[in-house]
Formats: structure tokens, sequence, C-alpha cells
């Protein structure tokens, strides 16, 4: 596993409980499969490093609304340590949205999984992102 992390001030939450994200496209015709697929995914990696998966959230949308819902729910669940993505670009397509979401998350002490590349991220320094 390949860590992608910053240094200093680590406060990460405790638990092997997660939650899986799956998105797609509004304009993708075949949601359905495609979510099914992105949570097969995530579900395997999960079993695999033994994390209990608590919700599984499926959104076929922009980000618009995405990080706000994510950002709310681990606040009101603070035993949930972990966000398993197929890829990472299901938080973001723009990299300056997919920082922001990662050291929000960071701050409240998520890590975030990519399954398919089997990447962890978690910014300890996001105070200077």
């Amino acid at each position: 596993m390949k860590l992608i992390t910053m240094q200093n001030n680590s406060k990460i939450r405790n638990s092997k409980d997660c939650v899986i994200l799956a998105r797609v496209s509004e304009k993708n015709t075949n949601k359905t499969a495609a979510i099914k697929a992105q949570l097969e995914i995530c579900r395997k990696y999960a079993q695999k490093h033994d994390y209990n998966v608590t919700d599984m959230f499926c959104f076929a949308s922009t980000n618009q609304n995405l990080l706000t819902h994510m950002l709310d729910y681990f606040k009101a669940n603070e035993n949930i340590s972990t966000l398993i993505v197929p890829q990472l670009d299901r938080l973001s397509r723009k990299n300056e949205t997919l920082i922001d979401a990662i050291n929000k998350l960071s701050k409240m002490g998520i890590i975030v999984y990519e399954a398919t590349n089997n990447n962890m991220y978690y910014f300890t320094c996001y105070d200077r992102i």
C-alpha cells in the first residue's frame, strides 16, 4: 500500500468502521451497473482489510452536494474512521475540490482509501495546504 500523507498533528480516528462511496455521472446511461461495480470493488477491499462497512453512499450526480453530505455524516458518526472509494476521482475530478475534500476529511480524522490502487490519503499538516 502506498501512503500519501503529510506530517505532524495526527488525529486519526481509531476504528475499523468505514463508509463506502460510489458515484457516477448523471450522463452515465447504465448507472445501476456502474454503481454496483464500484460498491463491489469497495466491499472486497473492506473485507480484505477487515473493515466493518456501516453505510454505503451512492450518487448519480456532480460533486456539488457530495462533500457537504459526507462531512455532515462524519460529524454525526464519530465512530466512523474510514472512507473507501473505488477511485479517488469519485470524490471529485477537479484537483482543487479533491484536495479540499481530503483536507476537510483529514481534519475530522478520516482516512480515505482508494480501493483499486490500494492508496491511503490523509493530510496531517492540513493547515498549511
